[in-house]
């Protein structure tokens, strides 16, 4: 009987690579990144601060950012800004980040200051399909003649029209209810209204089909 203690031998480099994490400095972070949030933790600092210690999956690698009292505000603000309430978890989404200093920080951190939506290839192929068959936009005559929608589809479709970026997520907040934003989301589909979205709006298209 083997002794399951001793673990597993590793012999090769790229059993390394597979259990590997590399590790990004903040030195190392240009100015503005892609990077999801795989967790956050709340912990005393070598200083003997409490901090948030943001861990962020980026292209290069992991890289860990630390907010102090007043930076934590400042997060949680940027977070807010896009979409998310008190009862969300930005843990598992993708932003955009930049470096700014915000707020009374003495620092410049970096601050999530747009929600990405990750695709995956037969979505991106399926948006290369539509935009080759898309129509021509609207004339703002024809935009004022659109059809009678409801109270729902019609707070959607303004909003959409003074160029907001929606996400699913945007639309359930604006809602404040999951199988509304839905609803109103089929009835833009119905009515021919869906082409105005410019993030978020296509993967519904798939509801339809």
């Amino acid at each position: 009987m083997s002794n399951e203690s001793e673990g597993k031998k590793i012999s090769l480099l790229k059993e390394l690579k597979e259990i590997g994490v590399p590790v990004v400095t903040v030195s190392q972070l240009s100015n503005e990144f892609i990077g999801s949030i795989e967790d956050m933790e709340l912990r005393t600092d070598k200083y003997g601060n409490r901090a948030l210690f943001v861990r962020i999956q980026t292209d290069s690698g992991v890289v860990i950012q630390k907010f102090t009292k007043t930076g934590i505000w400042e997060f949680m603000k940027s977070l807010e800004a896009l979409g998310f309430s008190e009862d969300d978890s930005p843990i598992g989404h993708v932003f955009r980040w930049r470096k700014m200093l915000k707020g009374r920080m003495l620092k410049e951190r970096w601050f999530p200051v747009e929600l990405v939506e990750e695709e995956t290839e037969e979505e991106e192929e399926s948006e290369e399909e539509k935009e080759i068959e898309a129509p021509q936009p609207e004339t703002q005559e024809q935009q004022q003649e659109a059809p009678e929608l409801s109270d729902e589809a019609k707070l959607v479709y303004g909003t959409l029209m003074d160029r907001k970026v929606l996400s699913e997520k945007d639309i359930e907040n604006l809602l404040r209810n999951r199988k509304a934003a839905k609803k109103a989301i089929i009835e833009l589909i119905d009515k021919g209204l869906a082409e105005e979205f410019r993030k978020g709006g296509r993967k519904y298209y798939k509801l339809k089909q």
